[in-house]
């Protein structure tokens, strides 16, 4: 956290996503009107930025060609392109997660399947699969997020599927499995503190069967 607050790209660029993400929820406090009304479309198209119409209502980012104000516009946009976005990541997370976590785990051809579908699922290409789909389907939000987070997911399932068999050759799953644990046991025991003298490698130590 010290090291990303030091970068002040990443703090000017969270700073930008934080006012956006702040404007989108309080979209009916920062704008005036509905997004879609369309009043007289030859009085008011076409405004400059910070034009008042004759209504009295100040455009700050201008108006469009049907009259509608921008600014409303993108903040009641910014909501949907927030919304699609995180879903689409937290469904990718889940199914990089799943398949990571059971590659990583099981041995022989189910690995072997599961990262033979990661590495098919990388090469196909995310624009022609969401043009397809789009003209098969009627476009929507849900059928981005499903897009999205089904072409999204491979790097996650990399990545877990690495840590979880780092996390299986450590020397305390060894000497659980030498002691009789099984693995769903072993692989499943919670962690202690990080650091702690007593966990060694960040985990607890397995404790014989029988010992108080």
């Amino acid at each position: 956290m010290k090291r990303l607050l030091r970068d002040r790209r990443a703090v000017f660029g969270a700073s930008v996503l934080i006012v956006v993400a702040a404007a989108a929820l309080a979209a009916p406090l920062v704008t005036h009107g509905d997004r879609g009304a369309q009043p007289d479309i030859v009085s008011t198209r076409f405004l400059p930025p910070l034009a008042t119409d004759a209504r009295g209502a100040i455009h700050p980012l201008g108006t469009d060609r049907f009259g509608r104000d921008v600014w409303t516009r993108l903040v009641y946009g910014a909501r949907i392109s927030l919304g699609v976005g995180v879903l689409a990541v937290l469904l990718a997370i889940a199914i990089g997660l799943s398949v990571g976590a059971v590659a990583g785990y099981w041995r022989g051809p189910l690995r072997a399947l599961l990262l033979a579908v990661t590495d098919v699922a990388l090469a196909l290409p995310r624009v022609v699969l969401l043009l397809l789909l789009a003209a098969v389907w009627r476009p929507s939000a849900a059928l981005v997020i499903v897009v999205l987070g089904v072409t999204g997911w491979m790097s996650v399932a990399r990545l877990v599927q690495g840590e979880v068999r780092s996390l299986a050759a450590r020397p305390f799953v060894e000497s659980a499995r030498a002691l009789g644990i099984s693995r769903s046991a072993s692989g499943t025991r919670s962690c202690s503190r990080p650091g702690s003298r007593s966990s060694g490698s960040g985990c607890s130590r397995p404790r014989r069967r029988g010992a108080v």
